[in-house]
């Protein structure tokens, strides 16, 4: 039998500041990987966090569930689309670096080479090692 050593990252991202979490996130990876593991698990929704006040707020009409939908979006990554965007890109190269695998919790915005509408989707993007990207 294969054993694997996997590492959950328990500490709280930087609510809303994408650059921080990534620059924590960043450092997690680094950390578990010198400590052994081969994989790398982050919770839900961790990079940016998902605040309480963000349940529900994307369909309502009135000005402040808007404003802070609007926040929530704003500040959550774009992940690796064609034409450059990629708000992970640091994250990805720690893994490939470590050679460990991570699963990363988030919510993703669409970035401007997808081509479709801001939007929110949650998503938890895996980074291998011998990703690219």
């Amino acid at each position: 039998m294969t054993r694997t050593t996997v590492a959950v990252v328990r500490p709280p991202p930087a609510l809303l500041d994408l650059e921080e979490s990534v620059r924590r996130a960043t450092g997690h990876v680094t950390e578990a990987a010198r400590e052994g593991a081969a994989l790398v698990v982050f919770p839900e929704a961790w990079l940016t966090g998902y605040p309480a006040w963000a349940f529900g707020l994307a369909g309502r009409r009135g000005r402040t569930a808007q404003r802070r939908h609007a926040r929530l979006l704003e500040r959550s990554p774009v992940l690796g689309h064609e034409g450059g965007d990629d708000d992970l890109a640091p994250v990805r190269a720690a893994a490939r670096e470590s050679g460990v695998t991570v699963v990363l919790g988030l919510n993703e915005r669409a970035g401007k080479a997808s081509g479709s509408l801001p939007r929110l989707c949650g998503s938890s993007p895996r980074t291998r090692p011998g990703d690219r990207s």
